[in-house]
């Protein structure tokens, strides 16, 4: 009767380690589950540039209405883009988003994409205010919209009006470029009338000149009479 006991409460507790064996092999497959779903759910964007200790991310979306194929960033005191960043197997497509990395530490920068046939230049963009931003196009003009401490912010009006200081710019070159041509022309019709009065001037002495030796001419034959055809002198 005693070895039954025992061999119940062994059986007992061997039934009750095996239960909360199970119990904790079901919570961590539960927990492996849920981070393996929660790390599929999590977006996975295209990287492109490089990325480092001294470079840092923005979100770009394209929003232009074609495939990007290329982008490249520079900071404002600096003469040339870099290289496309954009690797011979890389798509943007348009409604995508991407991650772009760019080295940080300028105050702004100027950004170079080609959509389909087209490159647009956006300049002086402030990176730094922001992680996130869709790159658009209204009529032909690129620029950036995005969110500055939840307001809504655009790179639209700078646009603008940088390009209405350069045109501007392009009529004033234009005007005081043909003002100099003017002021040449001027200047070489001025010199031609000085050299066709000087010639004017020799001729009407020779002219004079020779109006002399006719009028010589005339009084010589004055001195004598005509008599039967014949000059008598």
């Amino acid at each position: 009767m005693t070895l039954s006991r025992k061999t119940l409460l062994a059986a007992a507790l061997a039934l009750v380690c095996a239960l909360a064996l199970c119990c904790v092999a079901g919570c961590s497959s539960t927990g492996s589950s849920a981070s393996s779903s929660s790390a599929s759910s999590a977006p996975k964007y295209t990287q492109i540039g490089m990325t480092s200790s001294v470079t840092k991310n923005v979100l770009f979306e394209n929003t232009l209405g074609a495939n990007i194929t290329s982008i490249a960033i520079k900071a404002i005191t600096e003469e040339e883009f870099p290289e496309n960043a954009m690797t011979a197997d890389q798509t943007w497509a348009d409604s995508e988003k991407a991650e772009v990395g760019y080295v940080g530490g300028a105050e702004a920068y100027d950004i170079a994409i080609t959509a389909g046939e087209t490159t647009y230049v956006l300049h002086a963009v402030p990176l730094a205010e922001f992680t996130e931003a869709a790159i658009a196009v209204s009529d032909g003009v690129a620029y950036l919209s995005y969110t500055v401490d939840g307001q809504p912010a655009s790179t639209l009006d700078a646009e603008l009006a940088l390009i209405e200081v350069e045109r501007i710019a392009a009529e004033e070159a234009a005007a005081a470029e043909a003002a100099a041509e003017e002021a040449a022309a001027a200047a070489a019709q001025n010199t031609s009338s000085g050299y066709s009065y000087g010639s004017t001037s020799g001729g009407s002495g020779s002219g004079s000149t020779s109006t002399g030796s006719g009028s010589g001419s005339s009084g010589q034959s004055s001195d004598g009479c005509v008599e039967g055809g014949v000059a008598l002198r």
